[in-house]
C-alpha cells in the first residue's frame, strides 16, 4: 500500500517537476507583428550619407529574462556595409535611454526576419517600458524595417550618431517580437535543482513513513 502511495507520491512530483521545467523555455514578450500584412518604411541611412537610427517601445506584463528579439529588418542594398547594433534600452523621459544588452556587428538578411539572441541575460521587469533599439554602424548601411498595418503607436528616431532623439506619433509601429523566460523573483530555477528538490520531497516523505526509498531512487546500484 505504501509503495502505491509513494508510487504516486513520485508521479506527483513528477508532473510538479515538467511543469516548472517548462516554464524555463522561451515566451513571448511582447509581439507587434501583423495579423495579416506589413507597410514599408525605410527606418534606417535613408539616402547616401544619411544616417538614421530607430527604437520602438514594448512594457513586459510580468518579470522576463530577456532571451532574443526578432526584427522585420532587412538589408536594403546589398552593397551596403550591413553592420548594425540591436540593444535593449532603458526609457528615459520616454526615449531611449542606457543600454541594457547590446548585440554588435550585426549583418541584416537580404530577405526576410532578422533575429538576435541576447549577449546577456538582464531581467525585464512588468509594467516598465524599454526600448527595442537598431543602430547602423555607418552613414553607408541601409537597412528596410517594416512596419505593422495593424498597430499604431509612438516610436522614435535618432538622425545622427549619438545625437538626440526624437519621438514620432504618426505611422505604424515597426514590427518586432521580444522572447524571454519567465522570471518572478528575478532568477530562475535551473533544471537540476528543481529535480533535487523533487528527490528530496520523496526522502522525506519515505522517512516520515519509517520506509526506503524505492530500488529505482536508491543510491545503491
Amino acid at each position: 500500500m505504501f509503495t502505491r502511495k509513494l508510487g504516486l507520491a513520485a508521479l506527483c512530483f513528477g508532473a510538479m517537476l515538467t511543469a516548472l521545467t517548462a516554464t524555463a523555455s522561451a515566451n513571448i514578450i511582447y509581439t507587434d507583428y501583423p495579423v495579416t500584412s506589413y507597410t514599408a518604411g525605410v527606418v534606417m541611412d535613408l539616402g547616401s550619407g544619411s544616417y538614421q537610427a530607430l527604437a520602438a517601445s514594448f512594457v513586459p506584463t510580468a518579470n522576463y529574462t530577456y532571451a532574443s528579439a526578432t526584427l522585420a529588418l532587412s538589408n536594403a542594398s546589398l552593397s551596403s556595409v550591413n553592420d548594425y547594433t540591436i540593444s535593449i534600452n532603458s526609457d528615459s523621459n520616454s526615449l531611449p535611454g542606457t543600454a541594457l544588452d547590446t548585440a554588435s556587428g550585426v549583418s541584416l538578411p537580404n530577405t526576410g526576419n532578422l533575429t538576435v539572441l541576447a549577449s546577456g541575460a538582464p531581467t525585464l521587469v512588468s509594467g516598465t517600458t524599454y526600448w527595442l533599439v537598431a543602430t547602423p554602424a555607418a552613414n553607408g548601411d541601409n537597412g528596410d524595417w517594416f512596419a505593422s498595418a495593424s498597430y499604431s503607436r509612438p516610436w522614435a528616431y535618432q538622425s545622427s550618431s549619438g545625437g538626440p532623439w526624437a519621438l514620432d506619433t504618426t505611422g505604424d509601429t515597426p514590427a518586432f517580437e521580444i522572447d524571454g523566460t519567465p522570471n518572478g523573483n528575478g532568477t530562475t530555477p535551473e533544471p537540476a535543482t528543481l529535480a533535487l528538490l523533487a528527490l528530496g520531497g520523496l526522502a522525506l516523505l519515505a522517512r516520515r513513513r519509517g520506509k526506503a526509498l524505492p530500488a529505482v531512487l536508491s543510491a545503491k546500484p
